[in-house]
């Protein structure tokens, strides 16, 4: 009798070393992630400062949709989510080295992280769209208390992102997996209507896509590089992302 209860007491104290591993185990990669949460904010925190804006999130990095005030319908839109300072700036330096001529449009801009960066670079605009009135706020806000060297104008639009019309001349659109679905099939469709009507160069840079597939269907739009952000940008979510990015064919050029 003596001897089963010793081998029951015996498995218990295993089976609790076991859990109590477990446990350790899983508070150690909570840790991990909480402290990689951590530091990717108050890098987010410091930029911001510098830059005299605020357009930080809470502490998982995205602002739900829900009690805000739209224009349009909310179906396939995603929470507002600033992309990282270091990944916009690898986006910016790897496209044409002159960029005077061409305009730079945020779709889904938020609280004007993107515009705000872009603006320090040559660009004939930088033009951000946003269809939560509270986030275009915000962007305004922003854009007045800015600090530091502008090289290019800067604008917020309040307006349904498909029924936004491209400015004549070359164009970058930036898009952060801002919309999904039926939404952002028709701001493509959208798009590519500009583009059949005025013939131009086109650029997009499409970080973290979801139906990156939309612009290829048509056959009017090339994938023409990938960018990959970096370790430390990707800290604020759970791997690194990438930028995928796409043209239509110069004017002019050869075929």
């Amino acid at each position: 009798m003596r001897a089963i209860v010793s081998g029951y007491l015996a498995r218990k104290m295993l089976k609790g070393r076991e859990s109590l591993w477990k446990r350790l185990v899983m508070m150690a990669c909570l840790l991990k992630l909480n402290l990689r949460y951590l530091v990717y904010h108050v890098s987010e925190h410091i930029n911001d400062h510098r830059y005299g804006i605020n357009t930080r999130t809470s502490f998982r990095g995205v602002q739900r949709l829900d009690h805000l005030t739209i224009l349009g319908e909310r179906a396939g839109a995603n929470p507002y989510a600033p992309t990282p300072f270091g990944t916009i700036k690898r986006i910016i330096r790897s496209l044409p080295a002159d960029r005077s001529q061409y305009t730079f449009i945020d779709f889904g801009s938020g609280k004007g992280r993107v515009i705000q960066v872009a603006s320090r670079y040559r660009f004939r605009e930088v033009v951000g769209v946003e269809f939560a009135k509270e986030l275009h706020w915000c962007a305004e806000r922003n854009i007045k208390s800015h600090r530091g060297a502008r090289h290019s104008p800067v604008r917020s639009v309040l307006c349904d992102a498909r029924t936004f019309e491209l400015p004549a001349g070359s164009c970058i659109l930036y898009f952060f997996n801002s919309f999904e679905g039926e939404l952002m099939k028709q701001v493509v469709n959208n798009i590519i209507s500009s583009y059949l009507e005025n013939p131009r160069h086109i650029i997009v840079a499409y970080y973290h896509p979801t139906v990156g597939n939309v612009f290829e269907a048509g056959g009017y739009f090339r994938h023409t590089g990938t960018i990959t952000e970096s370790r430390f940008s990707s800290l604020g979510h759970p791997r690194r992302y990438t930028v995928r990015v796409f043209e239509t064919a110069e004017v002019g050029a050869s075929e």
